[in-house]
C-alpha cells in the first residue's frame, strides 16, 4: 500500500513538472536528450526541443553549458528564443558543412516572428578552438523573412563562409555579436529593410583558411534601410561593401561610428555599377575607414578609405570621420552624384605608392560633389603618407563645391584645374586655391 502511494505521488510530481515546463514556455535541451559532451550527435535532441516550443505557440529553448554537435541545420519556424549560458559556455558545433542555425519564417506571417531570436552562445563550424574560414560552406545563422523584433545578442559565430545572413528581413537586430573567420561575408543583409547591426565586431584577424579576395566584413546587398552603429570590420577584402546586383536597390543606410580598417582592397565601398542597380542615401557619421590596402604586413595595394563608384549611386554623405593612412586615396569618387565629404581627417594616405595617390580623388566626368572643411594632407600620423596632391580633379568633373579645406602637407594642394567657373565653386582653401 505504501509503495503504491509513493509511486502515485511520484507520477503526480512528474506530471506537474512537465506541465510547469510547458506552461512557463521554457524547454530545456537536456530534457530532450541533448548531451553537450562534444562526442555524440545532438541534432535530433535540439531539434526536438525547438519543435516542442513551436507546438505550444513559441517559447524559450534553453541550452546549458556544453558542446552540442550538429550534423545538419537546426530549423526554427515560429516564436522561439534560443538561449545559451553564454558564448564561452554553450557551443553549437556545426559538423554538417552547411548552415548551422536557420530561422525560417517564410509563409508564417509577421506576427509569428515577434519575440524570436537567440543569445548567449557560440555557433562554431569544425573545431571549437580554431579560427579557420574553411569550417563550413554555409552560414552560421541564417534568418529568412523575419518581420518583427527578431534579435540576436551576445553571440559568437565563427568558421563559416557567411557568419550571419539576413534574408528579406524587416526590423531584425544583430547586437553585441562577434563574427570571426568568415570566408565570404561576416554579416550579409539582402532584401527587407529597417534592420540593425550594433555594438559588434566582424574580424578575420589571426585566422587561417582560404578566403574570397573580395570578401566583406559587412555586405549590404539590397534592402530598404540598414542602421549600423558601433561596428568594427577588419581584415577582409573590404570592411563594408554596399553593392546591389543588377536591378537591385540598397536604400537608406546609416553608419554611425562604423570602423572599416586593415582590409586588403578597401575600407568602405559604395558601388552602384551593376546594370539597373540603385544605391540611395548612404550616410556615414563619425566613422573610420582607414589603414586599408594593407596585406602581408605592408601596404601592398592602393585600397581607398571611401570608394564611391557607379552611375546608380545618388547621395553619399561622409562627415566627421577619418579617411586616413590608407594605401591609396583617402576618398575616391569614381562615379555617382550628390557626394558630400565634410569635416573629416583625410591624412597620410598614399602608403602603397609614395606620391601615387591623392587625399581626395574626383574622377573625370563625375558631377555633383562637395568637399568641405576637411583636413587633407600629411599631418602628425603613424604612417608617412606622402600624397601627390590634396584634391585631384579629373577632366570634365562638374557641379563641384570645394570649400574651406586645409590642404597643407601635400606636394601640391590640387591636381587638375582648380579654377572656379559656372559649375565649380572652389574657394577659401588653405593654401589658397589656384
Amino acid at each position: 500500500m505504501g509503495r503504491t502511494m509513493n509511486n502515485a505521488l511520484m507520477i503526480l510530481l512528474m506530471t506537474a513538472g512537465l506541465a510547469a515546463a510547458a506552461g512557463d514556455g521554457r524547454y530545456e535541451a537536456r530534457s530532450y536528450g541533448a548531451g553537450g559532451g562534444g562526442a555524440t550527435d545532438d541534432t535530433a535532441a535540439l531539434q526536438a526541443a525547438i519543435r516542442a516550443a513551436e507546438a505550444h505557440g513559441g517559447g524559450r529553448v534553453e541550452i546549458g553549458p556544453g558542446r552540442y554537435v550538429i550534423t545538419s541545420a537546426l530549423l526554427v519556424r515560429g516564436r522561439v528564443w534560443i538561449e545559451g549560458a553564454g558564448p564561452d559556455l554553450t557551443f553549437i558545433v556545426n559538423r554538417g558543412g552547411g548552415n548551422a542555425v536557420v530561422f525560417d519564417f517564410r509563409g508564417l506571417g509577421g506576427a509569428l516572428t515577434r519575440g524570436a531570436g537567440m543569445r548567449g552562445m557560440s555557433v562554431v563550424a569544425g573545431d571549437v578552438e580554431s579560427l579557420s574560414k574553411d569550417g563550413s560552406g554555409g552560414a552560421g545563422v541564417e534568418v529568412r523573412e523575419a518581420n518583427h523584433q527578431f534579435k540576436m545578442s551576445d553571440v559568437i559565430v565563427k568558421n563559416h563562409a557567411v557568419g550571419i545572413a539576413l534574408e528579406e528581413c524587416w526590423y531584425a537586430h544583430v547586437d553585441s555579436t562577434t563574427v570571426w573567420a568568415a570566408r565570404t561575408a561576416g554579416i550579409r543583409v539582402r532584401g527587407g529593410g529597417s534592420n540593425k547591426v550594433t555594438n559588434s565586431t566582424i574580424s578575420n584577424q589571426s585566422t587561417s583558411g582560404s578566403e574570397d579576395e573580395r570578401s566583406a566584413g559587412l555586405w549590404y546587398v539590397s534592402g530598404g534601410g540598414l542602421d549600423v552603429a558601433n561596428v568594427h570590420a577588419l581584415e577582409f577584402g573590404f570592411g563594408l561593401l554596399i553593392q546591389p546586383g543588377a536591378e537591385q536597390a540598397a536604400l537608406y543606410g546609416s553608419f554611425t561610428q562604423f570602423s572599416g580598417d586593415t582590409n586588403r582592397l578597401g575600407g568602405c565601398v559604395v558601388d552602384g555599377s551593376a546594370w539597373g542597380a540603385k544605391v540611395y542615401s548612404m550616410r556615414f557619421t563619425n566613422s573610420w575607414c582607414a589603414y586599408n590596402g594593407f596585406s602581408g604586413g605592408q601596404f601592398s595595394k592602393g585600397g581607398a578609405g571611401l570608394h564611391v563608384r557607379g552611375a546608380g549611386v545618388d547621395t553619399v554623405i561622409f562627415t566627421g570621420g577619418a579617411l586616413r593612412e590608407n594605401g591609396g586615396h583617402g576618398a575616391w569618387v569614381e562615379g555617382g552624384t550628390n557626394i558630400i565629404i565634410s569635416n573629416n581627417e583625410v591624412t597620410a594616405n598614399s602608403n602603397a605608392q609614395r606620391l601615387g595617390y591623392a587625399g581626395v580623388m574626383i574622377d573625370k566626368g563625375v558631377s555633383g560633389v562637395q568637399v568641405q572643411g576637411n583636413r587633407i594632407g600629411r599631418f602628425a600620423t603613424v604612417q608617412e603618407g606622402y600624397t601627390a596632391c590634396g584634391i585631384a580633379l579629373g577632366d570634365g568633373a562638374e557641379q563641384l563645391m570645394i570649400l574651406g579645406n586645409d590642404l597643407r602637407g601635400n606636394v601640391t594642394p590640387f591636381c587638375g584645374s582648380a579654377a572656379s567657373n559656372a559649375t565649380r565653386r572652389i574657394a577659401d582653401n588653405m593654401p589658397a586655391s589656384l
